[in-house]
């Protein structure tokens, strides 16, 4: 509302304060601090430390110390001191009616120390103070200055002129500072002193019948943003006009209060209007308690398309109210969420007549996005520039203030040196910009190796493509010694040999503009047990995909597994469709196939006939990362089964765990190793982590665990790409696995339990049982016996394998030249020895050597 001239008037309603002289001193300077040994009295020197109460020399703190209150009333004696301290949550009630206080320099309230509720309540006498400096300490707090009854408060009444200073900016806490007057007899004068109101400033004013008094100086006045002004004119009687709030010599800003409570005042229309030289309360008469829109505001003039506004309004003498012709209650408020610049009407009627209040919120344009395709080029490259943008009458692009209203995007930019490039859109609310950061230089467009997983030793060759360069580097870190640089700026790929988990890092430079780095890191893979070669049973898990079945099953002329095998040697197992399976069968009880063609090598059953489950596939929306790889091991990796058995924390909770059953002595004769597979996430761009946690239980032995995992780290493969990555077994939070292996293994039977400890499900893809320990054979030891007319020969032996029984009545050849003994040939093992029985040679002197090969 503007200031209506004809009812300005300045309500002086101060009375002029007597301003006593200040002692001043430099002897015995002292800090009295409040004991409160005494009782609450200011004026009892036992009350204080050292005895004294604060002089003209003396600094006091009053810090929460005794009962955390002090009162001064009557005489005062010593009538100065130098300094005061109101903090730590303490309360200093002035009530020293007819007397006089002086402090020197300044009373700071709630500075320096950390606490809730520093109060001065200051109702009587006079308080002649250097400066008032409020709040501002380590982590905030609750600070307030009350000003009452016949108080008189004079602030810059000593020897040095200082602030008066309200919410201060020590630290970076929350502050609540308030400086509030009651009544209109109360009052205040400030001398010269520069006013500053600090954004956790509250100014709180309750007026009497006539008003209140100026908040008045000569000097400067400073508003920050963020302020609070609270006006309440309940007892106001005094009519229309002009309050002064504050009066000044000069204003440093423009700022007004933030936020602005005014209320109580019936029957006016009231408006806060700054001028240059002070603040005024501007009174209009109304019909008092009659129909009158008394506020309607808004937390945000200016928004965002589609950002939410509260509007709040008050109302009196109102039997009905409207916000843009809907039915709102006589006070309250509501949330809109503008897209366009709109004004909103609030109307109020008495069923007599209406009244009607305005207030608009203006919508700025909005950049919904503002990209570059590329932020690393060379020098001159093009850069095409694209934006979305709503609510915008013109949009222009910098540097250079390029009108791209009309355009189309791409825009096509040539930087020749990096560049900010700033996209501003405007309309008649304001504007708003968006940045883009273009870097000019050389530039990596690939660095990889041809495998990310080699074991010690292992060739990898590096390869990249860069452009605009005039040095190339490529250094090698283990991050532990110093890292080795070599020039490659002739080269396109190197081969290197690393021995222990290696990142190299590739350093384009042109020597002008910022190099360019690429990484890429190799991974040591453990060396795994020796795998033995005897009869495999291979087992894989896949969903009922129609859509891509061929991808999950592994079917003659295909081979998958660390150890291959033939698809035709293969059990399938189906899990039906893909997705979670509650309270259903797993699959049922299966005969397991070996590659030697043995139907029934053992059997296969879930512990339960339902449970809990999950099948998963690869999913032809995902088909360039997941499916179609070279050869048939990803066969084996697009489908998994996924657990968290018994003793997991899933929800809700599986109960299933695997049975194998069966296995006959061409395994446990000579023992077998476990080969389990798994790949539990399929998208090499998730963020997932994940362990999937392997218990076997032997029957009649105990529990074994081992696992893998597939924690997707950013910068390499975490799929399976035709790379079998043997797990470490160290749960490090950001690697990749997908086979275990347990090994030793002779138990006919024995019991898998799949989890997760990471709150998902554990995975397992399949699985093989090959026969054999896999460790190195004891050497072959023939004994021969004379028996009668017969040789006794005996030798130990290893399932799977076969033997001849070659001989010789010479030395002078090689032996694995010897003829085959008649007969004694392809002799199957039986573990762990073999006996055989034949006539003796008619030779007086004969040699034999047994010769020991995989049975075919």
């Amino acid at each position: 509302m503007k200031n209506p001239g004809n009812y300005k008037m300045r309500l002086q309603l101060g009375a002029a304060l007597g301003i006593a002289a200040m002692a001043s001193s430099s002897a015995n300077a002292a800090v009295r601090t409040w004991n409160g040994n005494t009782d609450t009295n200011y004026n009892v020197p036992g009350n204080w430390s050292g005895g004294d109460v604060p002089d003209g020399n003396d600094s006091g703190v009053l810090g929460g110390g005794g009962t955390g209150i002090t009162d001064l009333a009557g005489g005062i004696s010593p009538s100065t001191a130098n300094a005061l301290n109101v903090r730590g949550g303490h309360v200093f009630n002035i009530n020293n009616a007819g007397g006089i206080l002086n402090v020197n320099a300044n009373v700071n309230v709630g500075r320096g120390v950390a606490g809730n509720d520093n109060e001065i309540n200051h109702s009587g006498g006079a308080f002649n103070i250097g400066g008032l400096d409020m709040g501002g300490n380590a982590t905030g707090g609750t600070s307030t200055y009350t000003l009452s009854g016949t108080a008189i408060l004079s602030i810059d009444a000593g020897a040095s002129a200082r602030d008066f200073d309200i919410g201060g900016d020590v630290g970076s806490g929350d502050f609540d500072t308030t400086f509030a007057i009651e009544g209109d007899v109360a009052t205040v004068s400030l001398n010269a002193a520069p006013v500053l109101l600090r954004s956790s400033a509250i100014i709180d004013l309750s007026l009497g019948a006539t008003g209140i008094d100026t908040i008045d100086t000569t000097g400067g006045f400073t508003l920050q943003s963020g302020a609070v002004l609270t006006v309440d004119g309940s007892s106001y009687t005094g009519g229309a006009g002009t309050i002064t709030l504050f009066s000044y010599g000069s204003r440093t800003d423009a700022t007004e209060f933030s936020t602005e409570n005014i209320s109580g005042f019936a029957g006016y229309d009231v408006d806060v209007v700054h001028d240059e030289d002070s603040i005024d309360l501007v009174l209009v008469a109304g019909d008092p308690g009659g129909l009158a829109i008394t506020s309607f505001d808004t937390d945000l003039y200016t928004v965002a398309p589609g950002e939410p506004v509260t509007l709040s309004w008050a109302t009196q003498g109102a039997t009905t109210v409207t916000l843009d012709g809907a039915p709102v209650d006589a006070n309250g408020s509501t949330v809109v969420n503008p897209t366009v610049s709109t004004t909103y009407t609030l109307s109020a009627g008495d069923g007599v007549g209406t009244v009607n209040d305005t207030l608009a919120v203006f919508v700025l344009p909005q950049i919904n996005s503002f990209t570059a395709d590329d932020t690393q080029v060379g020098t001159g490259d093009p850069v095409s520039l694209n934006w979305s943008v709503s609510g915008a009458d013109s949009l222009t692009l910098d540097p250079g203030g390029i009108d791209v209203t009309a355009v189309t995007p791409p825009y096509v930019v040539n930087p020749v040196s990096s560049e900010t490039y700033t996209l501003t859109a405007t309309n008649a609310s304001g504007s708003v910009g968006s940045d883009v950061v273009v870097s000019v230089g050389p530039v990596i467009d690939s660095f990889s190796g041809s495998q990310q997983y080699v074991f010690s030793g292992g060739l990898v060759t590096l390869g990249w493509v860069a452009d605009d360069f005039t040095s190339l580097t490529l250094t090698a870190d283990n991050l532990i010694d110093p890292p080795v640089d070599s020039d490659v700026t002739s080269d396109s790929s190197v081969d290197v040999n690393p021995t222990e988990n290696m990142l190299y890092t590739l350093t384009a430079s042109d020597g002008v503009n910022a190099d360019v780095t690429a990484t890429f890191e190799i991974v040591i893979m453990p060396e795994y047990p020796v795998i033995p070669s005897g009869p495999t049973i291979s087992v894989n898990f896949h969903v009922d995909d129609l859509d891509a079945l061929a991808d999950h099953q592994l079917t003659m002329g295909e081979t998958a597994g660390f150890v291959p095998v033939d698809g035709e040697f293969w059990t399938n197992i189906n899990l039906g469709v893909p997705s979670n399976h509650e309270g259903e069968a797993l699959f049922p009880s299966t005969q397991l196939i070996d590659d030697t063609g043995n139907a029934s090598a053992a059997t296969i059953a879930p512990s339960v006939d339902s449970s809990y489950f999950v099948g998963y596939a690869a999913s032809a929306a995902s088909e360039a990362l997941e499916l179609g790889l070279p050869g048939d091991d990803d066969n084996l990796f697009n489908s998994y089964l996924a657990l968290n058995g018994p003793n997991g924390d899933g929800t809700p909770a599986d109960l299933a765990i695997l049975d194998i059953s069966g296995l006959g002595s061409e395994y446990t004769s000579g023992g077998y190793t476990l080969i389990i597979y798994s790949d539990s996430d399929r998208r090499n761009n998730s963020a997932n982590k994940r362990q999937s946690l392997y218990t076997l239980t032997p029957s009649g032995g105990s529990a074994v665990t081992a696992f893998v995992e597939d924690d997707d780290p950013a910068d390499g493969i975490n799929i399976f790409d035709n790379t079998y990555v043997f797990s470490d077994y160290v749960d490090d939070g950001d690697d990749y696995s997908n086979f275990v292996i347990f090994e030793g293994l002779t138990s006919a039977s024995f019991s898998l339990e799949i989890s997760s400890p990471d709150g998902g499900r554990g995975a397992i893809s399949g699985f093989q049982i090959i026969g054999g320990t896999g460790l190195p054979a004891d050497p072959l030891k023939l004994s021969v016996v004379g028996n009668g007319a017969n040789l006794d020969f005996e030798w130990n032996s290893l399932a799977g394998m076969s033997y001849n029984l070659r001989g010789s009545a010479s030395l002078d050849s090689d032996p694995a030249t010897w003829p085959i003994v008649t007969g004694q040939n392809g002799i199957l093992a039986t573990p762990p020895n073999n006996t055989l029985s034949i006539p003796r040679p008619v030779d007086d002197k004969f040699f034999y050597v047994v010769e020991e090969f995989p049975t075919p």
